[in-house]
């Protein structure tokens, strides 16, 4: 059984920002499922958002 690597921060940031594109490309044909759209796009968008407020020496506190 072959072992995955463990990914670097850049590409984490890269696999989720696919995701994000992933996400933003479908679109659904009842408001519900573009509404779980949306609900999913928050998981990405807020890992996103905690790696950054992290490098930049931020903590959950400080964030709004």
């Amino acid at each position: 059984m072959s072992e995955k690597k463990p990914l670097s921060d850049d590409e984490i940031e890269t696999v989720l920002h696919e995701m994000m594109r992933q996400i933003v490309s479908l679109r659904a044909e009842t408001e519900i499922g573009q509404e779980a759209l949306r609900t999913a796009l928050v998981g990405p968008y807020g890992a996103l958002m905690r790696m950054e407020r992290r490098k930049s020496g931020s903590t959950d506190q400080d964030a709004p």
